[in-house]
């Protein structure tokens, strides 16, 4: 009776909102609970990074083979698998008793993520005709919008109220509700001949980007000066130069190019590379200075925090009229110079009794972000035939998940050479005031790097994109 009465396009968006949002949320809420970790497990607060950073690696590292999954084995089965990875990982992550072992669960919920979001969003915008594809976009974003709005806040509630091992337990009947829900009401869809899989392209893919963001991370605390630093930076340049070259001469590769022959697809990778660098670095860092930088509490640092995603979920319907009236073009120009203003802006809340200030600025912040958001996710599928919606939203993310990863790697970077520079534990930042210059140096190079794609968006042919839409209506 349920089935019949809602259409079959709309079951769809629901069961994949709900997982996107327990993966979306995983993504934000431990970035509040950094100092908590480093003070739990009796480490520097920079080498938390890689609970973070490992569960976006794994993501990164795993979305590629994700649409050949899904057109193997079934898109219903291996959402449904992806799910139950991640669902059991949050439980054996509540169960950590080391940074290691953490880092290690980490790691494996990002797989289970990493299949989800890509192999979801291509069931979603099958579900859905290409004219309705700026409605689907706009399903499809929300919980990597409304998760982050309660994942600082609720983050900072438990930690200052319960353990920090909730915020994983948190994931588990939500994640149990949705398998059941996928069991029952979603159908399967696979392709009969699909190729085998691209196992040196993914070997190749996984050492090029774990060594880079491994060497990122050595840099920050050893400098250019330490052997391994170049060892890895060789590796991992190596490794990707061989990956793109395989790439392009393989039949069935991991990652098809193809799709980079389209202009309008280039550009929003290449804009949202910009965008995602300064978007997630910058809540990597903003949760470290309110709390290790200012002194706010757990809970202070959420409620600041959480009004940036709600000024996101503000902006998502207008940004969807926007693109479908003036095209993609200056809807994103608009977001990533104002997103690049308001990062910049963020080092003048000065004390922990600023957090009014503090909620203003970053929920200005987010209405930015929602601006440019939905109109750079739809450009990249734009162009694509439906039946390569799964490759192609695979490389999307495979991109976008390889950008949160850089920004969070480039931003602890900056924090521990510049700790390293002036020789400050990274433990007893908050009685050190020469270490929040360094927070200042790292909000101002996030910044520019957003402005960066302001450049990209110039070039998309804003009068074709109009055009096709027209002739869908």
């Amino acid at each position: 009776m349920f089935k019949k009465q809602i259409e079959y396009k709309y079951l769809v968006a629901v069961i994949y909102v709900c997982v996107l949002f327990l993966d979306r949320m995983d993504v934000t809420i431990v970035n509040v609970a950094m100092p908590t970790f480093a003070e739990v497990f009796k480490v520097n607060i920079t080498e938390t990074e890689w609970v973070s950073t490992g569960f976006l690696l794994a993501l990164a590292i795993i979305i590629p083979i994700s649409g050949w999954a899904g057109d193997k084995f079934g898109y219903k089965k291996i959402f449904i698998i992806a799910t139950f990875i991640f669902t059991l990982s949050s439980l054996l992550c509540a169960c950590a008793w080391s940074l290691n072992s953490l880092v290690l669960f980490r790691i494996m919920q990002g797989i289970g993520g990493g299949m989800i979001v890509p192999v979801g969003m291509a069931m979603a915008y099958r579900a859905f005709p290409t004219s309705e594809y700026s409605k689907a976009a706009s399903y499809t974003l929300m919980p990597t919008l409304v998760a982050p709005a309660i994942a600082p806040t609720l983050g900072g509630f438990v930690l200052e109220h319960f353990s920090w091992r909730w915020i994983f337990i948190f994931n588990v009947p939500i994640g149990i509700m949705a398998i059941i829900l996928s069991f029952i009401y979603l159908k399967e869809d696979k392709f009969e001949n699909t190729p085998s899989l691209d196992w040196l392209g993914f070997i190749l893919s996984a050492i090029g980007l774990s060594s880079l963001l491994y060497t990122l991370s050595r840099v920050g605390h050893y400098g250019l000066s330490d052997d391994i630093v170049w060892v890895g930076g060789f590796v991992s340049l190596f490794s990707l130069v061989i990956f793109i070259f395989w790439q392009s001469k393989i039949k069935y590769p991991l990652l098809d190019l193809k799709f980079f022959k389209i202009p309008l697809f280039v550009q929003a990778n290449i804009i949202q590379l910009c965008f995602q660098i300064c978007h997630f670095g910058s809540i990597f860092i903003v949760a470290l200075y309110f709390q290790t930088g200012l002194g706010m509490s757990p809970i202070q640092s959420g409620l600041a925090m959480c009004t940036q995603p709600i000024g996101s979920i503000m902006m998502l319907p207008i940004s969807a009229r926007v693109f479908n009236k003036f095209g993609p073009k200056y809807s994103i120009i608009f977001g990533l110079c104002g997103l690049s203003l308001a990062t910049y802006f963020i080092y003048s809340v000065k004390s922990p009794q600023e957090v009014l200030y503090a909620s203003i600025l970053l929920w200005v912040r987010g209405l930015l972000i929602g601006f440019a958001n939905g109109p750079i996710q739809a450009s990249a599928l734009f162009d694509i035939h439906k039946n390569d919606t799964g490759r192609a939203s695979s490389v999307f993310n495979a991109g976008r998940q390889v950008a949160i990863s850089i920004g969070v790697a480039l931003s602890s970077l900056i924090l521990a050479s510049g700790f390293r520079e002036m020789n400050i534990n990274s433990n007893f930042i908050l009685s050190n005031s020469n270490a929040l210059p360094i927070f200042e140096r790292a909000f101002n190079i996030l910044a520019l790097i957003s402005f960066m794609g302001v450049i990209i968006a110039l070039t998309i042919n804003n009068k074709r994109v109009l055009e096709i839409i027209s002739k869908k209506k």
